[in-house]
Order: structure tokens, then sequence, then C-alpha cells
């Protein structure tokens, strides 16, 4: 596909999911959002971004080209992500108006033949990451375990709907360690910290309980030793910063999170 031209930058669809084994999760979750009825995938999620510079917003940690790994180490991560970058739009996000020009697709290291889609409003939430409890900090939500879903599409959370319309929720999207919700009139929410890991991936209960801190004390200590970065590793989901080890600290961020439920409107 030739380049197209977006404001000072170049974009092609050329390299989807490219130069890296997991891309082709990536790869095939891009071709899968364009056969819906919204259009082609270019239409839907964007084209990939060349963007090599700061400008527009635009950082060096995320709208890479190529499939790359999030966190930045290179044995440990969370996952493979790749960014799509559209015409921008603006949206409301936290009760500002903001434009939003990308968006992702990631797959988990757990995982990395499931790839799931971060499109807009969600991925400047994301981008922020979440507040720790405490507020002293934030921290990253990780990669999605899900698309979104609306309040009528969402499933089960545990005993409570994921995206509740008694509580304006509109939209929802579940992450490895938090979740970002869309109310209906005060648009998308500030991504929220909730590291439900037990039951392990995909049988989550949304809650942080003492299993939860359990089963993460039972993973200690890991470490993703000799495995190429594009290997699937079992205990990325216990990775809850994405380290490449399961240290003191996973355990210490999973007790922050004690108690929180993972649905829209939840108390924090």
């Amino acid at each position: 596909m030739a380049s197209i031209s977006l404001t000072n930058y170049a974009s092609t669809n050329s390299v989807v999911g490219a130069f890296n084994a997991p891309g082709a999760a990536i790869r095939q979750k891009y071709w899968d959002l364009g056969t819906g009825p919204f259009g082609p995938s270019w239409s839907v999620a964007g084209w990939t971004a060349d963007v090599t510079g700061s400008a527009e917003g635009c950082a060096d940690s995320y709208c890479r080209l190529y499939v790359h790994y999030i966190p930045t180490p290179t044995l440990g991560h969370s996952g493979s992500k790749q960014d799509f970058r559209q015409h921008s739009e603006q949206v409301v996000v936290n009760g500002q108006t903001v434009s939003v020009q990308f968006s992702s697709v990631m797959a988990g290291r757990w995982a990395v033949n499931s790839a799931r889609w971060i499109g807009r409003p969600f991925f400047l939430s994301w981008l922020f990451n979440a507040p720790y409890p405490g507020g002293a900090f934030s921290v990253s939500t990780g990669v999605p375990l899900m698309d979104r879903a609306d309040n009528s599409s969402a499933g089960m959370c545990g005993q409570e709907l994921c995206c509740r319309s008694t509580v304006g929720c509109v939209g929802y999207q579940r992450f490895h360690v938090g979740y970002i919700w869309e109310h209906q009139t005060q648009g998308v929410k500030t991504a929220v910290y909730c590291p439900d890991v037990v039951p392990y991936y995909p049988n989550q209960n949304s809650y942080v309980s003492v299993a939860d801190i359990q089963g993460t004390v039972q993973a200690y200590p890991q470490s993703v030793g000799t495995l190429q970065p594009y290997e699937a590793w079992y205990y990325a989901w216990y990775d809850i910063n994405g380290s490449g080890g399961i240290t003191v600290a996973d355990i210490q961020m999973v007790v922050g999170g004690y108690n929180r439920h993972c649905y829209a409107g939840a108390p924090t």
C-alpha cells in the first residue's frame, strides 16, 4: 500500500504484525476489525504510525511503527503492542475535550496468540495509567483482556455486571490489572487499578481478595530466565509491574489493591 500523509507523518499498513513472532495475533486482530459493519481495518483502527519524534503528543514510549514489548525491558514484559494512527477526532476524557489519534492492538505474554484492541476513546485513558491506591503515583493497567463492551454485552464480573446502566456505564474494557469505563454523560473515566489475578486468566472473578495475594506469593520467586521475548511465559500473569520476574514488589502491588472490585462504578 502506498504511503499516506497525515499532517507531518507517513502511515502505512504494510507492516501490521511484522518483525515479531507475536505479530501473528496482532495481524489477525487487525484483520478482524475490518470484517465488521464499520468498514476496512484502516478505517476502524487506523494506519501503523511511522512516528519517531514527540510532536503532537507522541512520545517514544508509544505510537511505534512495529510490534514492540510493553513495558520496555527486552525479556521482562507484560505483552506485545502495535500502535495505529487515525485522523484526529474530539472526545471527552475525564470531563475534558481532547484530540485522540492513536489506538493499539496488544497481546498478553501469558496468551501470545490472542490480541485485543484499545480503541478510541479508551486509548488515552489507558496511556495516562491508573492512580495507585493512596494516589502517590500511577501504574499501568497492562494489556487488555477483552475488547470494549457496552452495557448490554459486557457479561458478568463475578456477581456484578461489568458495565451497569444503573451507574451510567455505556462502555467497559478490562485489562490485566485494571479496567476503564465510559459514563453516558461524563465521558471516559480515569483508568482504575484492580490487580485481580486469581483465578488465572481467563477466569478472573473481578475481585481482589486474599486469594490474589496468596496466588502471587506462591508464584514468587520466578524469573523469565532463558525464554525469548516472543515466547509465552505463564508467570507473566503474576508479574504485575512487567519486570520479568515475580518479586516482593509484585506481591506488594497486589496487597495495595486488596478489596477492590473490578466493575464500572465500584468504590475505589
